[in-house]
C-alpha cells in the first residue's frame, strides 16, 4: 500500500523527497528497483514533483536508469549523514588533507567537506595544521582520535545489536529489510547479525518474500531476551 507524505517522512526520517528516494533504493537488493515500483511507493506525489526529483538525482549521477530499472550509486548518496561518513573515511585515508582533497575523494561539494571538517575539529577528532587567510587550510587526524579499525564488526551484545534483537522479538517474523537502517544498522551488518543469530538457534528461516530471494525469519519461542555472544 502506498504511503502518504507524513508516513514516508516518518519511515525515512526526512521530509526531503530526494533523500526519501535514495533511502528507498538503499533498502532494496543491489540498490536497484523497477521504475514502476518506485513510482508506486511515491504515488501520492504529483507526476511533475516525482519526475523533478528523479531528473535531479539522475543529473547528479546519484541514480541511473537502466532499462525499466532505477539504480542508485551508493558512493554518490547525497544524504548529509552519508556524506559525513564518506568524508571521514577520506580523512582517515589521507591523514593530512585540505577541504578540496576531501571534496574530491568523498564525491561531495567543497562546502559539504568544510562542514564535515569543521564538525570534527569541534569534536577534537581533527586539528588544524596550517591556516592563513586567502590560502587553503591544512588539517590532520588527531593522534588521539577514536578510529574504529576498518573491517571490525560489532558482536551481538553491543547496545546497537541489543536494540535490533529487541525489534526482532517484537516483530516475531522479519526480513533483513526490517533491520536495515534500524538504529543506524547497515544492510551488510544486519545480514551478519542474522547469520550469527541463526548459528545460535535464536532465529530460523521460514520462507521468502514475493521477490523470490529475500528470506523471512522467525524468532524461536525459547530464544533468550538478550542476544547471545557468538565467537
Amino acid at each position: 500500500m502506498p504511503l502518504d507524505a507524513a508516513e514516508r517522512a516518518a519511515l525515512f526520517g526526512t521530509e526531503s523527497i530526494s533523500h526519501q528516494i535514495q533511502r528507498f533504493l538503499m533498502k532494496r537488493e543491489g540498490c536497484r528497483v523497477p521504475a514502476r515500483e518506485l513510482r508506486m511507493a511515491f504515488s501520492d506525489l504529483s507526476k511533475a514533483t516525482f519526475a523533478s526529483a528523479v531528473i535531479s538525482l539522475e543529473s547528479k549521477r546519484i541514480i541511473m536508469i537502466e532499462g525499466t530499472d532505477v539504480i542508485l550509486d551508493p558512493a554518490r548518496v547525497s544524504i548529509p549523514c552519508f556524506i559525513r561518513d564518506r568524508c571521514w573515511k577520506a580523512m582517515r585515508m589521507e591523514r593530512r588533507f585540505t577541504a578540496e582533497t576531501i571534496s574530491v575523494l568523498a564525491l561531495c561539494t567543497p562546502r559539504q567537506a568544510k562542514e564535515a571538517i569543521r564538525d570534527l575539529v569541534n569534536r577534537g577528532a581533527v586539528r588544524v595544521v596550517y591556516r592563513k587567510p586567502g590560502e587553503q587550510s591544512i588539517y590532520e587526524i588527531a593522534s588521539d582520535a577514536v578510529i574504529r579499525p576498518a573491517g571490525k564488526r560489532k558482536r551481538p551484545g553491543s547496545s546497537k545489536v541489543k536494540a535490533a534483537w529487541k525489534r526482532m522479538r517484537e516483530l516475531g517474523t522479519f526480513t533483513v529489510l526490517d533491520i536495515d537502517g534500524f538504529n543506524g544498522i547497515s544492510r551488510r551488518y544486519a545480514r551478519d547479525l542474522i547469520q550469527l543469530l541463526r548459528k545460535c538457534g535464536c532465529i530460523s528461516p521460514v520462507g521468502v518474500m514475493k521477490d523470490g530471494h529475500t528470506k523471512i525469519y522467525k524468532v524461536e519461542a525459547d530464544a533468550p531476551p538478550e542476544p547471545p555472544t557468538v565467537d
